[in-house]
This record gives C-alpha cells, structure tokens and sequence, in this order.
C-alpha cells in the first residue's frame, strides 16, 4: 500500500527495529524532488486487528503455497521485511531493492505458513542476483532478483508449491489481479505489520494511465490500481502479483508506490513477462 502525497514514493520494505534506512532522489513527471520515505521509523510489531485496514484487503484463509516471507535476524528475533515466490525447487523471485545492502547469510526465507511470525519452514539464503541493470537513483527500474535457498523446498507438502511465470504476454489494462503479502494496514506503517497473511483483489490500468497519474514507468513494469484504502504498503515489496486462469500465474513484482499507502494512487509492479529469459538464465546457469 503507498502514496503520492507531497510527492514522496515508499519502496515497500519493512524491516522494523533492524534500522535500516534507504534515502533516495527522486525526478517525477513534474520535475519535482521526491524523497523515499525514511524506512527506519517502520516498526514490524503486531498490528491490532481492526477494522481500519487501509489496504482494503482480508486475511487469507488458506496458505498461499507459492507466498514466502523474507526474514532478518536482529536484536534477538526475526523480522519480517519483504515477500517473495517460489519459482523453482530453489529459487524465489522477489524485487531487488529488498535485497540491497543485504548479505545472503543475512536472510532466512520462510515457506507453508499463513503467519510470518509462526510455522513453516525456515531455509537458509546460499546465493542472490539482483538484475545487473537495477537502478533506485533517479528512476526505479529493473527491480528484480532470484534468490538460491538450502534446502530445497518440500514440494511434496501440499503447503508448498511453485507458481507459474506464464509466457510473454503483456498483461494489458483492466485485468483482475490479487496481491497477497504481510504489509502494514495503516497508512504509514506504523503500527506495524499483520500477523496473518492479507489478500487483496483490484485491476491493472494501462502504463499510459499510470504514468498520468504521477509515475514515470517504464514498459518492464505495470500499475494496478484500487478505490481509496484498497493497495500495497510497507512490508509487502518482492510479493507476488497474479491473475488466475485455471492456476494463478505471477505476473508482477511488488515493486514501489507513494508514501501514505493507498490514497487511490496505482501501485507499481516489475512486470515478470520482460524478465523470462532473465530469471531462466539465472536459474540455470548464473546460481544453478
């Protein structure tokens, strides 16, 4: 969930007490600066379960086999920071900015569960790739990485599954997607993060509407976009985007949105199908 407001954009990482601080430049459609919301006064702790869900979206009734929660060990416990998904036995695909300033022996992914803080399974980082041609400076582009985890993942288990990248195929405007991710229900995050998994169903719009809408883009990312109170916020960067035709394909990246999470502004996503011979080659010769 993020917001335009006073031109200020929010890479949606959290990372809690584990101070860890992104400060960017940004140049907008009307030239004027915007700054990335200072990510060290988010706190992770547990959300009250209420009612102001400013993301507008549900808890999550059963797990999402393919959902995996990214996690720092600091100051004595873990932290949840961003999402990822299961592309692979070994791998997941999550955004690259959640992996800067980050060692792989830092991060411990966490798959089968419905609560960040409880159950699953814990697997260890042996290796990451951030797109060569990722950039936060004046434009956010290439936002992607593959991650190489140990041990494999249990696909047996019913609770843990790939997903689909598809083909590719652009997904065009006015496309039903869902977003499911642990981020903030309130507007700046700051009384932290829900236990419980959210989901959260809305619609692409086209690059041409988005970037009317105050975001320089390119054609590698795409823009999804609910009423007031219904998007992505902090703690959900790296988490999956999909649609559904028969099995749900990933479609886009968490990517980054506005400051104040989801005063009807679009939410920005790596679109996956531009990455494809990417993630393919980094799965079978670059981390293998």
């Amino acid at each position: 969930m993020f917001k335009l407001t006073a031109f200020s954009i929010l890479i949606f990482i959290a990372l809690g007490n584990a101070s860890f601080i992104e400060k960017s430049n940004f140049t907008k459609l009307t030239s004027k600066e915007i700054d990335i919301w200072d990510l060290g006064n988010h706190t992770d702790e547990l959300a009250a379960d209420s009612v102001n869900r400013i993301n507008g979206g549900r808890p999550v009734e059963q797990i999402v086999p393919y959902q995996v929660s990214l996690q720092v060990h600091r100051r004595g416990r873990y932290h949840h920071f961003c999402s990822g998904s299961i592309i692979s036995p070994q791998h997941v695909l999550t955004a690259a900015h959640c992996l800067t300033k980050m060692n792989p022996n830092e991060i411990s992914v966490v798959v089968g569960t419905l609560t960040w803080r409880n159950g699953g399974d814990r697997h260890g980082v042996v290796a990451m790739r951030s797109h060569p041609g990722f950039s936060s400076s004046s434009l956010i582009i290439n936002d992607i990485a593959v991650l190489k985890v140990t041990p494999s993942f249990n696909l047996a288990r019913t609770s843990i599954s790939t997903i689909s990248l598809g083909n590719r195929a652009r997904v065009g405007d006015k496309v039903p997607v869902r977003l499911t991710g642990w981020g903030s229900l309130t507007p700046t995050g700051s009384t932290g993060l829900p236990e419980r998994l959210q989901v959260l169903d809305y619609h692409t719009i086209s690059n041409q509407e988005c970037a009317q809408r105050g975001f320089r883009i390119t054609a590698n990312e795409l823009c999804a976009l609910g009423e007031r109170g219904r998007g992505a916020c902090v703690g959900d960067s790296g988490g999956p985007l999909t649609i559904s035709n028969g099995a749900p394909q990933l479609v886009g990246i968490v990517s980054y949105g506005t400051a104040t999470c989801a005063l009807g502004r679009p939410d920005v996503y790596t679109r996956v199908s531009s990455f494809l011979p990417y993630i393919n080659r980094v799965i079978s010769s670059e981390i293998p």
